[in-house]
């Protein structure tokens, strides 16, 4: 299952203190129960961001035993995880918290330097990172399509297959 997790910028998390790598896999050890043991993963970056643990947004693939936790599911827990890809959003989420301080800064007297900092960051425009994070999120996207229409199609000529054999056992059968 294709999920997203974020990290610190050397890969570690508050629970997490072996740095994760592009292409490894973890494995936990015991039953698997979400936000007490388990290798974590959100639907969206969206949700992932809820739970951040720092700025690096990582695609990862969950494995193994996977329990859903919210409502609506924000996250899994698995027995593993995968990681595919990461991206520092470092910038982009700076820009983001200073665009949201300016939209409330008119309710309180904001000393000027603070005012002309929020600005500044709020203007950055990392447009690369951007990108990379939407071709990202598209190849996850495209991938997950891809998976489920050759499932299905798989699962069809099976069944197609299966129905055809006992359609010709049972003619057999009859004669």
């Amino acid at each position: 299952m294709r999920a997203y997790w974020f990290s610190n910028l050397d890969g570690t998390t508050v629970h997490q203190t072996e740095p994760a790598e592009v292409g490894r896999t973890d494995h936990a050890e015991g039953a698997i129960i979400p936000c007490q043991n388990g290798l974590h993963g959100s639907p969206t970056p969206w949700d992932a961001l809820q739970y951040a643990g720092g700025p690096v947004l990582w695609v990862v693939e969950l494995a193994g035993e996977i329990v859903s936790h919210g409502d609506p599911v924000d996250k899994h827990a698995a027995s593993e995880r995968k990681y595919i890809s990461k991206i520092d959003l470092t910038k982009t989420l700076c820009a983001f918290a200073a665009r949201r301080a300016l939209t409330v800064i008119h309710l309180w007297n904001a000393p000027e330097v603070v005012k002309e900092y929020l600005t500044k960051t709020a203007n950055f425009d990392d447009a690369e990172s951007i990108r990379a994070a939407a071709r990202a999120a598209a190849r996850a996207a495209a991938w997950d399509a891809t998976r489920a229409a050759a499932r299905a199609a798989a699962t069809a000529a099976a069944w197609d297959a299966a129905r055809a054999a006992a359609k010709a056992a049972a003619t057999a059968a009859a004669w």
